[in-house]
Formats: C-alpha cells, structure tokens, sequence
C-alpha cells in the first residue's frame, strides 16, 4: 500500500515536473502552473490558462434600451463601451456560465430578463463558451483565471474611462462562474483602493477548487460581499459537481447543500447528464426564484449542520431577521464575519421558499 501511494506521488510529481510553466498576457498579468494551482491530491494534472484570444471572451451589455439586443463591449476599445448604453449612475449585474455551457443559455437570458423587469440596471454577460468547453475540464478550471482577471481588467477600464465604480457591480457566477467571480475580485483588489462590490456563487465547481488554497477558490476577500449556495455538493465521485466547503462571508446549504427535491438519483443511464446534473443547475432556479418572488423569502437559519438544522437546534433569527437566500442575501447578513453557514428547506418547484 505504501509503496503504491509512493508510485502515484512520482508520477504526479513527475506530471507536475515536465508540465510547469508560467505565460504572461498583456495587461492580465502572468500565470503560473505551479503551486498553489498544482496541487497532489487537487489538482493532480496542471493547465496553464489559454490567451485571451484563444478563450475568445465577448462581454455583452443590455439594458432598458436594449433589453433584448445586446451591445458588445472590448476593453482593447474604449469606444465600443463609451458609445454604448453604459450607465456609470446606475448598478451593473455581469452574469457568468460556467463549464460546457455558454452566454446565451437558458438560465443568463431568463435571469437578465427577470433583473430588468425589476430594475433599472447594466448587464453584462459574460460570454467565454470557447474555453468552457475544451473537452477537458482541468483545462476549462484554468482558463477562469484568464476570464476573471478579464473581467477585473474591464471594470479597471470602465473606472478610468467612463466613471464606473467596482463597489457598484455584482458578479453573479454559477460553476465555475463562481470562481471566475472571484478572480476577477482577486484582480481587482490587487490595485491599490479597487475593491468589487459583490460576488454570488451558484454551486461554485467543486472539481479542481475543494480542498485548495483560498487563492485558488472564491472566497471573502474576493469583494465586499459574497455569498453562495450550494446545492451539488456531494464529492466527485458521487457525482456531485459543487464545492461543499463555505467559500463566502455567508454560505447558504438548501436541502443539506445536495440532492435537491425533485431532481432524480445519480444513476447513469438514459437521460443520464440530466439526472447528476439536475442539483447542480436548481441554483439557477433558485436564484431567480429569489429576484421574481422576493415577497416569499427562502429563510436561511444560522446553525453547526444541517442535522442540527433538522432537529430545531438552531437559534432564531435576530432581531432584524434572517438573511434570503439569493439575490437580496446582502440585505440581512453579517459581511464582518466569514464562512457562516445557513440552512434551509426548499420545495421541489417555484416558489422554492417553505411556509
């Protein structure tokens, strides 16, 4: 047994050794394979992040001029966001897919669509479908970092061009969209008084984040605020596709954080990436759920597990009430503390929250 572990620790290593490497890109600074992005027992297989230009990332604005149409932005061309319907007077929502998946899905279109029904806001999507789908997802987890400090870099020329300022945006990231949030925040707070305002993690990827370091993974000090929930947290090899550990100043476990009503067991048969996907992708539903019905709340309850949450051990909610899951969580949480987690029950269909 021994002597096996030891063999898989020479190959890995090995691995590591013919693979390590750093690129640097204009602008987005350089990044390495190394340390803490390899990791043993995490990150066994190291990828150094695509360019820009092989990624191919587009960033399309709407907003009530433009609800439907979007208006492409490119921080290489000042112009196309200062000759755009860009507000620096109004709040700005960037929206970011994650692995195998691209802007235009299903759940970006309806989640900006359900925002500008309700507020008058900028949009971005961000749109990296090229390098979310390059048939590995180690890849896929590296070319976030390029993403995020792309977006982080965007919101650094909207600042010095057209008056933007970082605390007023909100990422809002499922899978690894979560932690592209983060990187982008991570960039941003590198220069000296940038700080982002909010990130949101939507079952952020378990995959390539579990276990490593902070740098690697969302977490608090990526903005001013961040939440998450998680609802696929089971490990890998359960097929769950979500990080388990808390990642934000609050982190929210509906259901336990994993098998979500109404979705399907993990057998892999007929219609079988639907089923081990159906937790993951119920945080979309849940998340706009919590824009279109903020009148029902889906109540988070501070508390040590899920069990105890199951067995009434939990405190009430304070005074000023307990935080909402979703879009309004920043409304009654704590964001002087880190890693709170909160536990709830939702049903199977809209409206999630439980009377």
């Amino acid at each position: 047994m021994y002597s096996t572990v030891l063999l898989c620790l020479s190959f890995f290593a090995f691995v590591k050794d013919i693979s390590a490497g750093t690129v640097c890109y204009d602008h987005l600074g350089c990044f390495s394979d190394g340390p803490p992005f390899w990791d043993v027992v995490y990150r066994p297989v190291p990828h150094l992040p695509w360019s820009p230009e092989e990624i191919g990332t587009e960033f399309w604005l709407f907003t009530q001029s433009n609800k439907n149409t979007h208006q492409s932005l490119s921080y290489n061309d000042k112009r196309t966001i200062t000759n755009s319907n860009y507000n620096y007077n109004k709040d700005t929502r960037v929206l970011v897919h994650g692995f195998n998946s691209a802007g235009e899905s299903a759940w970006v279109l309806n989640m900006k669509d359900r925002l500008l029904e309700r507020e008058d806001l900028n949009i971005i999507v961000v749109n990296w479908e090229k390098g979310a789908d390059p048939n590995i997802y180690g890849q896929a987890a590296a070319n976030t970092r390029v993403v995020g400090a792309e977006i982080g870099y965007l919101i650094q020329v909207m600042k010095e061009n057209n008056r933007a300022n970082p605390g007023d945006f909100h990422i809002i990231g499922h899978s690894l969209g979560g932690h592209t949030g983060g990187y982008a925040g991570q960039w941003l707070s590198a220069n000296p008084g940038l700080s982002l305002g909010r990130i949101s993690g939507m079952d952020a990827a378990g995959p390539y984040f579990e276990g490593t370091d902070p740098i690697v993974r969302l977490d608090p000090t990526d903005a001013l605020f961040v939440d998450a929930i998680h609802t696929d947290s089971d490990p890998i090899l359960e097929l769950g596709f979500g990080i388990y550990e808390p990642v934000g100043h609050v982190d929210f476990y509906p259901n336990g954080g994993k098998d979500q009503p109404g979705c399907p067991g993990s057998e892999f048969d007929e219609g079988a990436w639907w089923k081990i996907s159906c937790s993951h992708s119920r945080v979309h539903e849940l998340y706009i759920d919590s824009i279109v019905n903020s009148n029902k709340p889906m109540k988070g309850y501070k508390c040590s597990s899920y069990a105890a949450y199951q067995q009434g051990s939990c405190p009430n909610c304070p005074l000023g009430g307990c935080p909402a899951m979703g879009y309004y969580a920043n409304e009654n949480a704590d964001s002087s503390k880190e890693n709170v987690k909160y536990y709830l029950t939702t049903g199977s269909k809209s409206p999630y929250a439980e009377t």
